[in-house]
């Protein structure tokens, strides 16, 4: 994840911490954060457009009521979350009853942590961040999937020297507080035989990142892939090379991003959540058929994104959406082996959360629709 986000403290920017001290600050990060404060500097909605190509959303529980949410980014947002601000404009969110706001949030942890918090109803975070965050109190879970396949990489110039698992060893990686691809570095470096205690981070905000590495104060980046069209547009302009470390490349095959929702929203209004996802999985369908209809919307709420890259971003997004189990069973829903699969990474790499997390908690596929998929 690189790339445009809302500033945070200078004190935040730019601290040197060994990811031991690292994981030890971030849980308290952005607890006391109100909707208000997230919310400011978000785009107003548009008025909703007709839909075309997709089947009418599921009603809201109060039929002819539009309830206003808060949908809570991982990070500032970029082409890839042109999944969520098409629901809004398409039209999708407003037939189900809903009026959505954007807000961001500075990494997966991060995002849980306030949904968990009740500052936003929705948010977009990693699984394994989830399952961490729970660990630590956060009552949230996953119950709508996005990011299928990994996406969790390393980001970097190729002078870097940053080709294998192992050369991560001795670097200074720039990363916000609760980026994914930091979260699962332990699980990283054990499959992948390297000390992750050797990985120096330097931990400021989403924007600054790329920045720094330029300049030097990085060798890379913690990222997801979805913004490598960012870097490889920011190393062309430079004459400079960029690589792209996959995780997935290297035997980290998991579950990535998917929607957290409290557990109080989940028994205490299961119809609500059941029409948002309904209405999110028809918009997400849509962004498939028309991507640059999509891309368009992006940039009506965030006009300062290159549209060519932001396209390419989103096109990233689908691949990585459009796997064989999705074209099976639809757009949301999640499968139990290979959860349990991304499950029995985490765990087995953080043998020191404050109190164990079981399988059938952090989770759930109840409430996601089925059969969901673009036409084309």
């Amino acid at each position: 994840m690189t790339d445009h986000a809302s500033p945070q403290p200078t004190s935040a920017r730019g601290r040197r911490l060994t990811r031991r001290q690292l994981l030890a600050a971030a849980p308290g990060v952005g607890l006391g954060v109100a909707t208000a404060g997230l919310l400011a500097g978000c785009t107003p909605a548009p008025a909703p457009k007709p839909a075309t190509g997709s089947a009418p959303a599921a009603q809201a529980p109060a039929q002819g009521r539009v309830r206003d949410i808060t949908f809570l980014l991982d990070v500032t947002p970029y082409g890839k979350h042109a999944f969520y601000y098409a629901g809004q404009d398409h039209g999708e969110f407003a037939r189900a009853g809903f009026n959505v706001k954007f807000a961001s949030a500075q990494g997966s942890g991060d995002c849980v942590r306030k949904v968990a918090a009740k500052s936003a109803d929705f948010g977009l975070a990693d699984t394994g961040a989830t399952i961490l965050a729970r660990a630590e109190g956060a009552a949230a879970k996953i119950a709508f999937m996005t990011h299928y396949k990994n996406l969790m990489s390393v980001l970097s110039p190729k002078k870097n020297g940053i080709a294998k698992p192992a050369d991560l060893e001795g670097k200074t990686i720039a990363t916000t507080a609760g980026d994914a691809s930091l979260v699962m570095l332990p699980a990283f470096a054990k499959i992948n035989n390297f000390d992750a205690g050797k990985v120096q981070t330097l931990v400021m905000d989403f924007p600054s990142k790329l920045p720094a590495v330029q300049a030097g104060r990085a060798s890379g980046s913690f990222d997801y892939y979805t913004s490598w069209p960012t870097w490889e547009a920011a190393g062309k302009k430079q004459n400079e090379e960029m690589t792209a470390l996959l995780y997935a490349d290297f035997g980290l095959d998991m579950y990535n991003n998917g929607i957290v929702v409290t557990d109080d929203t989940l028994r205490g209004d299961p119809e609500m959540a059941k029409a948002f996802f309904q209405a999110l999985a028809e918009a997400i369908a849509w962004c498939v058929q028309d991507p640059d209809a999509a891309n368009a919307i992006t940039l009506k709420y965030n006009p300062a994104l290159d549209r060519d890259i932001a396209r390419r971003e989103l096109q990233v997004a689908i691949d990585f959406l459009m796997v064989d189990e999705v074209r099976r069973n639809g757009i949301g829903t999640m499968s139990e082996d290979k959860m349990r699969q991304t499950y029995q990474l985490v765990i087995a790499n953080y043998t020191d959360m404050k109190r164990p997390v079981d399988f059938n908690e952090f989770w759930t596929t109840e409430y996601a629709p089925r059969g969901v998929l673009p036409k084309t």
